[in-house]
């Protein structure tokens, strides 16, 4: 499923979910003022297209050619190229390159390129937490079925020991890893395990695995069940309070 389809689709999703852990004032403010793509963004989205989906790439995406806008024919190319890629989401050229090498190495590899295409890609969840009635949806990257495992594509700056494992924590990827394993077994009514496949972004564009461990999933369902909580009641009270109003003192810190 594309994005626009599934954006379309009723529920709270893994990142605005995530928010109302630093606090509910921060979840709604997201959510009412929704940020724009940012080229980070594009280029993470054009990377899973790539990488999981290639048959249907050019569908979504369009690359910017190398135009010279200053000459007569430059712009008659320009105003063909916009025409053509309307609706479509634009990448440089030499971002798709970079992409395209990205692919190329991790397709390259026996044991990775048989995980990535031995599942289903961009599988949609719709679901409702029983305890809250809060409406919910995921989007997974790669569902091995035969095996139970739900796989997660991310583009990375270094795959080095400690590295990787310093953005989970930031981003809270337990949350997600909880948050997606928690959908596909109210999907499925069966337990599944949670990995990362990380690449980085640079030449040679190395990658790697990480298995999350039943402890890593644990805390992420726990992260996830007190957000689904906090929304529920918030949501009831129309209340969305910021940080409350403890006092810290320096001698805290």
């Amino acid at each position: 499923m594309n994005d626009k389809d599934y954006n379309a689709l009723p529920g709270l999703r893994r990142s605005d979910l995530f928010r109302i852990l630093t606090s509910p004032m921060h979840f709604k403010y997201h959510t009412e003022h929704r940020e724009e793509s940012t080229p980070a963004l594009v280029f993470g989205q054009a990377a899973h297209k790539l990488i999981l989906e290639p048959e249907s790439f050019l569908d979504e995406f369009a690359i910017v050619p190398a135009i010279d806008r200053r000459t007569k024919s430059g712009k008659q190319e320009y105003e063909d190229f916009t025409r053509q890629a309307a609706g479509k989401t634009w990448i440089s050229e030499d971002d798709f390159k970079t992409i395209k090498g990205m692919r190329d190495a991790i397709m390259a590899d026996s044991y990775f390129a048989d995980m990535i295409e031995g599942g289903d890609h961009e599988v949609a969840v719709l679901w409702t937490d029983e305890k809250t009635g809060v409406r919910l949806k995921l989007k997974a990257d790669i569902v091995d079925t035969a095996n139970r495992i739900i796989y997660d594509y991310k583009t990375a700056i270094s795959c080095a020991d400690g590295v990787f494992e310093k953005s989970a924590r930031r981003y809270g990827y337990d949350f997600q890893a909880g948050f997606y394993c928690s959908g596909m077994e109210a999907e499925t009514l069966e337990r599944y395990a949670f990995a990362f496949i990380a690449q980085e972004k640079t030449p040679p564009y190395a990658f790697r695995l990480y298995t999350c461990d039943r402890g890593f999933i644990a805390s992420g369902k726990n992260k996830f069940r007190r957000a689904v909580n906090m929304y529920h009641e918030c949501k009831v009270r129309d209340d969305w309070p910021g940080y409350g109003d403890e006092i810290l003192y320096a001698e805290e810190w």
